[in-house]
């Protein structure tokens, strides 16, 4: 399991505890997902939305497809599960 595998893993088991939906487009084997898609999409129960996670490293940098969705404001680029946890306090999902 990689680095980047195992920090999402450690997200969605957080999210599961709080109970928060999500959807993982990672998968170990090839798939016909675009490239740049987000590892996670997590929905947001109070306001009926999804939004997107893009899981890195420390080190890890973003695709040029990622960058671009960056740039329009529609993944949120966490390293760790602190970075999770604030990106959802921003959204008034936790308290």
């Amino acid at each position: 399991m990689t680095e980047e595998m195992k920090i999402q893993t450690k997200i969605m088991r957080t999210l599961e505890a709080m109970n928060i939906r999500y959807c993982s487009t990672s998968n170990p084997r090839r798939t016909l997902n675009t490239i740049g898609t987000p590892d996670l999409f997590v929905f947001n129960r109070f306001n009926r939305t999804w939004f997107a996670y893009e899981v890195k490293t420390e080190s890890g940098v973003c695709s040029p497809s990622q960058l671009e969705l960056l740039k329009l404001g529609a993944i949120v680029v966490v390293r760790s599960v602190d970075d999770v946890l604030k990106d959802l306090t921003i959204r008034g999902i936790l308290k």
